[in-house]
């Protein structure tokens, strides 16, 4: 499982940073000027944020083409099962065209890790449940995904439990999402991803 945080000491455990945190910046370590109107790509379609019809802000609440577009691309970098992408972590939509590395730096944050966790099958379940619990109202801790499938049962209740400070502390019954599918075979909460 991989994902992009943005703050500094995610509590996990077994957490590998991939990118460099070197200290020592050395004359040949400075990349050079960055071309933010070099174009890298190509979309037919609005990668969006907003409702195309009304306009309304969708992205805390529903899977959008630029959400699963940014899990897929930080899922092929770090060659996992599965990634996730909080719905705060992405800025602005990418209009139909070309793309350029402006349209990159606008989309998603710089100074964001990306991070790569050995995660049983019940964390990534846990992971859903608190991520899901607030639809249908939307929140900054929406997961957009890659690798990973699942229905939510919008008339089960959510389940999840906090402790005083409003952090997960487990879940309370059966939960919101159900048939959960890593890579397409389903999820084995015992198993490690």
């Amino acid at each position: 499982l991989c994902g992009c945080f943005r703050q500094a000491g995610v509590p996990v455990d077994n957490a590998q940073d991939i990118t460099d945190d070197s200290d020592s910046v050395t004359e040949e370590a400075i990349p050079p000027a960055i071309d933010y109107g070099a174009v890298i790509g190509k979309t037919e379609y609005d990668l969006i944020t907003h409702d195309p019809k009304t306009q309304k802000y969708i992205f805390s609440a529903a899977q959008t083409n630029l959400g699963n577009l940014c899990a897929d691309a930080y899922r092929s970098a770090a060659l996992s099962d599965a990634a996730i992408v909080c719905a705060g972590e992405i800025g602005d939509s990418i209009s139909c065209g070309d793309i350029t590395v402006a349209d990159v730096f606008a989309t998603l944050p710089v100074g964001c890790n990306l991070i790569t966790v050995h995660a049983t099958g019940e964390e990534i379940l846990c992971c859903l449940e608190a991520a899901y619990q607030y639809l249908p109202r939307g929140n900054s801790e929406f997961l957009h995904v890659s690798g990973v499938s699942a229905v939510l049962d919008m008339n089960q209740n959510p389940t999840v439990m906090t402790d005083d400070m409003g952090n997960f502390a487990g879940l309370s019954g059966d939960g919101r999402v159900r048939d959960v599918l890593i890579g397409g075979a389903p999820l084995q909460e015992d198993a490690t991803y």
